[in-house]
């Protein structure tokens, strides 16, 4: 929802601020487009402010870059108010100052998101850095695209010329948008992704084991004979392979359980990849694992995907905390239904 919210209102700025809706509709309402083109820059800027505090961690990250973000959202946000207050009452021809204090005011805006973007890089939040990457571009594009919002429908009318205002300024303005949106959009994917891992792995789902979050006991049944129905419905064929390891764990020294599990972990990851994101995988018991494999035209994909799963499982596997490596061979059993 932050992600729609932010995308409509950035995005809505930008073709208000370039003069889009009175080219194609020159008929609009005058004071009302001028409200808007006044104010929902600063808003966008209040709420990009607030979210990011909340991506950066907010309070519990560090109090002085909440501040930071928290008190510049609250203070544009009362600007954009004022703005379009300013815009309402104001006569057409003195609304030019109004949308120069606009402009002002969203380019000064960066300046905070930058800070707190900065701060929280050198606490060591790896990908602020990058956000802060992304705040200086918003910076330049900021300024670029009210340039052109002032000299198209602002100083053109007093036959103010611009020349270095051309195509190449245009060019790069674009470029920094569409720069900008991407940059964002990536770097609040990547941490919302750690959010959920996060949350996934902070509680215990029942059925699931804890440390590969794959299906097993009497839920990996459910969900097996879940996907069987499935293919009979869609009259696709189903290959059901049981992986037996007899030697998956061999005697460890001393008495060090963490090594089990880096080798289950490990061991379900490469399962996961042979066979495939489409597949069914659980865990039966710590030495065996199901794979549902369905086969929707070529019979020789389930071949392949039984010499993936063998190449896959046949590899050594490096432990933390020991000084060799160990190998873990595969003795498959596959049944399957056609």
């Amino acid at each position: 929802m932050r992600n729609l919210v932010f995308v409509a209102l950035m995005g809505t700025a930008v073709i208000l601020i370039v003069g889009l809706p009175e080219t194609l509709w020159p008929r609009l309402d005058g004071r009302v487009l001028r409200m808007f083109k006044a104010s929902l820059g600063p808003l966008a800027a209040s709420v990009t402010l607030y979210y990011l505090g909340q991506w950066m961690g907010g309070l519990r990250e560090d109090a002085v870059m909440n501040r930071i973000t928290n008190w510049s959202a609250a203070v544009m946000g009362v600007l954009a108010l004022g703005l379009a207050l300013a815009a309402l009452l104001a006569p057409p021809e003195r609304f030019r100052s109004v949308f120069m204090a606009t402009a002002v005011c969203n380019v000064l805006a960066v300046l905070p998101g930058f800070a707190a973007s900065a701060r929280a890089a050198m606490l060591g939040d790896r990908l602020a850095r990058w956000m802060a990457l992304a705040t200086a571009v918003l910076g330049a594009m900021t300024t670029g695209l009210y340039l052109h919002g002032l000299y198209l429908h602002g100083l053109a009318m007093q036959g103010v010329a611009w020349p270095w205002l051309g195509t190449g300024t245009v060019l790069v303005t674009v470029v920094l948008t569409l720069g900008f949106f991407i940059l964002t959009s990536d770097l609040v994917g990547v941490r919302n992704r750690e959010q959920r891992r996060l949350a996934r792995l902070s509680r215990i789902q029942p059925g699931m084991e804890p440390a590969t979050q794959l299906p097993t006991g009497s839920h990996l049944l459910t969900r097996v004979e879940d996907a069987l129905w499935t293919a009979k419905r869609r009259q696709a064929q189903v290959g059901v392979v049981a992986l037996y390891l007899d030697n998956l764990y061999e005697p460890l020294e001393g008495d060090d359980r963490s090594s089990e599990y880096q080798i289950l972990v490990a061991m379900a990851a490469r399962i996961r990849r042979a066979a495939g994101f489409r597949c069914l995988v659980g865990i039966y018991h710590p030495r065996c694992f199901i794979v549902v494999i369905t086969l929707d035209a070529d019979r020789q994909a389930f071949a392949a995907a039984l010499n993936r799963l063998r190449a896959y499982v046949g590899e050594s596997i490096d432990l933390l905390g020991t000084d060799r490596g160990r190998g873990a061979l595969c003795r498959a059993w596959a049944w399957a239904w056609w």
